[in-house]
């Protein structure tokens, strides 16, 4: 077993981790050991920073298993209510209050997702602005805000929850629902994945000034299992 800083080594075998979950927990300990600094850890583990944080927001230093991948209980399972006929700028809105009122209602926010929702509160009216506009830069910078890369699953993610889910449950995530993903085709399109049946599921991309009755949004599972 490599060397950790963070942690006694007795106390991260005696968790039981993956190769995947101790793969993470060198993720935290190099961050810890090098001043904090998310950007040298990611650009150390060729990561990106949605992926590091999203991580590092669910790891719990009590609970290293807080670090494995779950497949039995992996999240969502329907688009937030509320989320279907409304565009990706008011999606946004809505994923800021699901983290506010639901998820960590009654408790503090953590200081990621305190930070996010505040940026996004801090540019929702340039955005709107912006959206009218020309939508497709207004696209690009909604994919960058932080809320959305800490709690809108992308292409990946979807797809694997899909592929895990109905393996472990032998169900379907979203057979008559979409959720609108932060990815972004080449021509700036949002995508949007769901539609599961025995064909399989479907992938397609809109204009994110625009809505749909059966196109909503799904927390990201990290944000579901906090």
């Amino acid at each position: 077993m490599r060397h950790y800083n963070i942690l006694p080594v007795n106390t991260i075998r005696s968790a039981s981790l993956s190769k995947d979950a101790l793969k993470r927990l060198w993720w935290m300990d190099w961050y810890q050991s090098h001043g904090t600094n998310a950007e040298s850890t990611c650009r150390h583990f060729g990561i990106s920073k949605s992926v590091f944080y999203r991580w590092k927001n669910r790891y719990n230093p009590a609970n290293l298993k807080s670090l494995e991948f779950d497949t039995k209980t992996r999240k969502p399972k329907n688009v937030i209510d509320g989320s279907t006929n409304v565009n990706y700028l008011e999606q946004t809105q809505i994923l800021a209050d699901f983290l506010t009122q639901k998820v960590f209602n009654g408790q503090t926010l953590p200081k990621g997702y305190r930070d996010a929702i505040a940026h996004f509160k801090n540019r929702k009216e340039e955005l709107e602005k912006l959206l009218k506009l020309d939508w497709r830069k207004a696209a690009a910078e909604l994919q960058k805000l932080g809320i959305n890369q800490l709690a809108r699953r992308i292409l990946p993610e979807a797809v694997y929850d899909s592929v895990a889910y109905l393996q472990s449950t032998d169900t379907r995530l979203l057979p008559d629902r979409w959720d609108w993903l932060n990815s972004r085709t080449a021509d700036g399109y949002l995508v949007y994945f769901g539609g599961s049946g025995a064909d399989g599921a479907s992938v397609y991309s809109w204009r994110l000034d625009d809505s749909r009755s059966n196109v909503g949004v799904c927390a990201s599972w990290v944000v579901s299992q906090i």
